[in-house]
């Protein structure tokens, strides 16, 4: 039978998800966000990466793409650790339902579901964990989905896969302590690293914590608590055992991925100021600053938490621990080490204290026993007149902190101060009514005209929040139909690769940001890529042949001018753009598209050809016309005259640094700069290029094409804030040598069968055994036949793949293999078989125990 308090409890549930959903919508309607107007609910990440792996996650599922493998991500790589990274989560799959042009669509109901869920599982915890007051919990539910950290981050969608899975696990926690049920916290927790391992670390380690201070509080003997303490630890190995048919695969692959970890990092040091941690309690405070932790959650849950802190009836032990607990929360924004420790062992550069929504749930899990407290003793009038005083004295407090913070912001926002003492005052009015009534009608009116004034205080910052969107829905959509039939209209054949100098991004950005992962949405075999699970020898490529500076932790490899050698070595044979190039190298391609160009590389090899036995990996420079020597002497097995110097003369200006170089041979023109330096606005001949220096723009600069003697002038707009050299070089690419080394390349090109992602077919013909090399980048991972027979390959050029083919023609095929697939999946099914095999051994003594008490007692 189900008892009334469950019947009421499971009643509450739909309620629970309805109301956060419901102030979300009303916000996204009263702000125009898609599909309710034309605002698009991205920026930041969303737009630069999450909405391209969402079209790349849309063409898996309807069988166009590999889960594992993919020529999209750059010239080729895993996918399965950007999958497990940021797409795992099950809401992800309504990804199946939207295309292309209607993303940002889904974006909106994939975020709208996340924040309903956040508080379902929210109050699914508070309802079972705390004993009184069911209704109630609603308020804490709500204020915990709308919280800051939800609606500012909710731009790197896969940080809310940890705000949904905490309450889950903490509830595990809570069943095992104190029911010894451990099925829920294995379940969770697996659950929390299959949908996004990188916080369902963070939910992890809090669980640590929350373990230790649930059974601090217990009065039990030490053999007991350490029963529970093994029973925990047994648990979460076998959670994390229980995730590995997709965590060890993804993390393997992962450990491909950026990499800039030093224990240096951990040293200890101040890492923000109480005083900043204390002003992202209140509405109106900054985030996604490096000072600033994200943890607002509403006045109501503040309000509960010093209450109970303060309140007598709370047993002494139960206060010191929750305020340890609290400290502990706290100290760990304040300090590096741990900063880092709880960030997955890192240095992020934005969305700073990622962990933030865990002190954020410890909030609301303090607020959710005051109300029990409250609940226990409301019948109490000597307690209910200390509960008054105290919130009395508690509003002062807040009060009092919030004036003194607020004088610090701008003063557009001080009208925050008087915004949080009304609310206050409110929560205060019904909070003394609902305690010194007795009229049921009475006590919910009070309970509404809170959740009233709650929602509007999160309806607000949510509004407030949704006004940094700014992207046009539509114009999203008509770029990726525009650009998807400008490129079907080119009739790609098999292997060959595409770049753009323009993104969706350049629509709306100033400067722009070149492409990072719109091959994966839009299907085409490009060279770039922007993700944290990219490989660092890739990006790191990037900045070697010219294509972009990167960055310390190398993640991404953007294409910003055609660079004729590494684009003709890379295969990259088209090259769309948005402005018309100079150019008599490249042929003009007609597309559909009214906006952009497209020009054919007639130069641009196949995916595999013969090369000298020199070929290798070596050190690359900072100057990169030296090292694409370097590359054409190992690739040829001799040095070559590949480009030839300009003549440059520089003068200075008060606003400009502008230099003037002079071709001293016919063909391709370049410019690069050697240096380090704030970023600047480039022109060309008095026309404006692009920024330069930033992370995606200090790129091999193509100026065009130009005869023996003519001059070009390259403007920087530079107010002299730095001394730095420039060291400006521009220089002419050789054509007879490049033309004579590509021709020996494409004379011993493979004849390639079959391509697609994770799957290559070729056929090749050779006077005698050759080095063969790939423009597939070099992973211990493929399996590579020739003639049947299965070969050994090595990295050369820095991290292209190579490999030895025989005298007379060869059928060459390579197969993708995925590391730890059937490793993972064996170490579930043991996990899981462990698990429940401990479970029945430990229901069989419970029931065998039983049955000789009675005995006993017969």
């Amino acid at each position: 039978m189900i008892s009334e308090t469950n019947k009421k409890r499971r009643i509450l549930y739909p309620v629970a998800f309805l109301l956060p959903l419901l102030i979300a919508t009303t916000a996204c309607i009263c702000m125009g966000i898609t599909p309710f107007g034309d605002r698009a609910w991205i920026k930041w990440d969303l737009e630069i990466q999450y909405i391209d792996y969402f079209g790349w996650l849309h063409s898996v599922m309807h069988g166009n793409s590999s889960i594992a493998y993919s020529f999209s991500k750059s010239l080729g790589g895993a996918t399965i650790a950007l999958y497990a990274y940021y797409l795992a989560s099950p809401v992800n799959l309504l990804v199946y339902f939207f295309d292309l042009s209607h993303l940002t669509e889904f974006v909106t109901l994939a975020l709208l579901l996340k924040i309903a869920l956040s508080g379902l599982t929210s109050y699914l915890y508070l309802s079972i964990r705390f004993q009184k007051k069911k209704v109630s919990y609603l308020l804490l539910s709500t204020s915990y989905a709308l919280m800051e950290y939800v609606v500012a981050y909710a731009s790197n969608m896969m940080f809310l896969d940890g705000v949904i899975m905490l309450p889950l696990v903490a509830l595990g926690v809570y069943k095992l302590l104190y029911q010894k049920k451990p099925t829920l916290l294995l379940f969770s927790v697996a659950g929390a690293i299959l949908f996004n391992w990188y916080t369902g670390y963070m939910v992890c380690a809090f669980s640590v914590i929350m373990f230790l201070f649930e059974l601090g509080m217990q009065k039990r003997a030490w053999k007991e608590k350490l029963g529970s303490f093994l029973s925990y630890g047994v648990t979460m190995l076998l959670g994390l055992g229980t995730s590995a048919m997709l965590f060890l695969p993804a993390i393997l692959a992962q450990m491909k991925g950026k990499s800039n970890f030093s224990l240096e990092q951990l040293a200890p040091a101040v890492r923000t100021s109480l005083k900043a941690v204390l002003s992202t309690l209140y509405i109106y405070s900054e985030t996604n600053v490096s000072s600033n932790p994200v943890i607002y959650t509403g006045g109501v849950v503040l309000v509960l938490c010093l209450v109970l802190l303060l309140h007598k009836a709370v047993p002494k032990r139960i206060r010191i621990g929750h305020l340890l607990f609290l400290a502990v929360g706290i100290g760990c924004f304040c300090l590096t080490t741990t900063d880092v420790l709880l960030s997955c062992v890192r240095i992020v550069g934005s969305y700073f204290f990622r962990y933030s929504f865990l002190l954020s749930f410890l909030f609301v899990m303090i607020a959710g026993q005051c109300l029990e407290y409250i609940g226990q003793n409301e019948n109490d009038s000597k307690e209910r007149k200390g509960i008054s005083e105290k919130y009395a004295f508690c509003l002062a407090v807040l009060i009092l902190i919030a004036g003194t913070l607020v004088l610090e912001w701008q003063s557009a926002k001080k009208t925050a101060l008087i915004a949080i003492v009304l609310l206050l005052a409110i929560y205060g009015i019904c909070y003394y009514g609902f305690l010194h009534t007795k009229k049921v009608w009475a006590r919910y009116a009070c309970l509404l005209l809170v959740f009233a004034g709650l929602s509007g205080e999160l309806f607000f910052n949510m509004k407030e929040q949704l006004g940094t969107y700014v992207i046009s829905a539509k114009t999203v959509s008509n770029y990726y139909k525009e650009t998807s039939n400008m490129i079907d209209s080119l009739q790609l054949e098999k292997g060959d690769r595409l770049e753009k100098t323009f993104s969706k991004l350049t629509l709306w950005r100033e400067g722009g940001i070149p492409p990072t992962s719109e091959g994966m949405s839009l299907g085409y075999h490009g060279i770039t890529h922007y993700s944290s699970t990219f490989n660092t020898e890739l990006a790191d490529l990037g900045r070697r042949m010219g294509y972009t500076k990167g960055a310390v932790a190398p993640t991404e490899l953007t294409y910003n001018e055609p660079i004729l050698f590494s684009d003709s070595l890379f295969g990259v044979r088209y090259t769309l753009t948005d402005k018309k190039l100079s150019t008599s190298t490249y042929r003009s391609k007609k597309t559909d598209s009214k906006n952009y160009y497209a020009y054919d590389n007639p130069y641009a090899l196949s995916l595999g050809f013969l090369v000298s036995e020199k070929a290798r990996d070596f050190t690359p420079k900072t100057n990169v016309f030296e090292n694409h020597r370097k590359t054409a002497k190992l690739l040829m097995g001799k040095d070559v005259t590949l480009y030839q110097d300009a003549q440059i003369t520089m003068k200075k200006t008060k606003t400009s640094l502008v230099w003037t170089a002079k071709a001293t041979a016919d063909g391709p023109f370049y410019m690069y700069m050697d240096c380090s330096h704030p970023d600047k606005k480039m022109y060309i001949d008095g026309e404006y290029r692009q920024i330069y220096f930033n992370r995606f723009y200090r790129n091999l600069v193509y100026l065009g094409d130009y005869k023996k003697g003519q001059t070009v002038t390259i403007e920087l707009r530079d107010d002299h804030d730095s001394k730095t050299d420039h060291h400006v070089l521009v220089k002419t690419l050789n054509m007879p040598v490049f033309e004579k080394m590509i021709a020996t390349f494409q004379d011993s090109a493979w004849n390639l069968k079959e391509f697609s992602d994770g799957n290559v077919k070729a056929t090749i013909s050779s006077d005698k055994r050759r080095l063969c090399m790939t423009t597939v980048p070099y992973d211990p991972d493929w399996t590579v036949r020739v003639n049947g027979k299965s070969v050994k390959t090595k990295s050369v050029v820095n991290g292209m793949m190579a490999f030895h083919v025989p005298k007379g023609k060869s059928t060459i095929t390579m197969h993708y293999r995925l590391a730890g697939q059937k490793k993972g999946i064996a170490i579930t099914i043991v996990s899981l078989l462990v698990f429940f095999g401990w479970q029945y051994i430990a229901k069989k003594r419970f029931y065998l125990a039983k049955e000789e008490t009675k005995e006993i007692q017969n």
